[in-house]
Parts: structure tokens; sequence; C-alpha cells
């Protein structure tokens, strides 16, 4: 695709939209087509946060939690998952089993799958 506005054009090999996601358990859209969806509840939390999302696409599937130094310090998810809504729960910890210090944490969803590859960060506080 190309983007264009008055200054510049850019090409783009695909575009992400990130819509509100409902709560209810209706399957996928088909129309949504590559766009996917994120919720993480609560946020900031205190002791767990559950973690839902969408997958367009039969996809592997990597969920890393990084800290505002760059440094790994959980793995969520890394498995091949099938389409549709997903979720789970983090409970704070590292990969260790330490309880994190609170603060801000990146999550970082990394999807592939065919010849699509979905990178997505979202921001979540841990409160003690």
């Amino acid at each position: 695709a190309t983007i264009s506005d008055q200054n510049s054009t850019v090409e783009v090999e695909w575009i992400v939209e990130v819509r509100e996601m409902g709560t209810g358990s209706e399957d996928f859209p088909e129309e949504q087509g590559l766009d996917e969806a994120i919720e993480i509840f609560p946020n900031p939390f205190y002791e767990s946060v559950d973690i839902r999302y969408i997958l367009p696409f039969e996809a592997e599937v990597q969920i890393q939690v990084f800290d505002l130094t760059g440094r790994q310090v959980a793995v969520l998810a890394s498995a091949l998952q099938p389409r549709g809504i997903q979720s789970l729960r983090w409970n704070g910890r590292s990969d260790r089993g330490g309880i994190l210090p609170e603060g801000i944490y990146i999550v970082r969803f990394v999807y592939q799958g065919g010849y699509e590859t979905m990178v997505q960060e979202r921001k979540v506080v841990i409160s003690r």
C-alpha cells in the first residue's frame, strides 16, 4: 500500500489498526483481516493482570515482558496458537519466579503466520 501526505509518500507492506475488543466470546469477524486487538486489565495491577488478544490467523505467538532498560524479564507465551480470541494471566513475576518491583513494563506481542509478522507493544504498570 502507498500512504501519502502533502510532503512525502511511503510504501508499506501492511497496516495495523487497533480496535476496542468486547468482552464476549464471539467468533473473530472475517472483515477484520490482519487487524488485531489487545486488552490488558486491570492496568495498573497489584497481584495479576489478564491479557486478551485476537489472532487474525493461526500464528506462532511470542509474548515477552521487558523492563524499561530493555531487559527481558518474562516470556508469557511462545507457541503456535489458533486463530481467534486468546487469553492468559500474568502474576507479575519474572521467568525465575521472583516478584518484579513496581514500575512500568513493556509487553511485546509478536505473531508470525504464513508470510505475515505482526509486532505490537503495550505498557503495563505494576503497583505494589
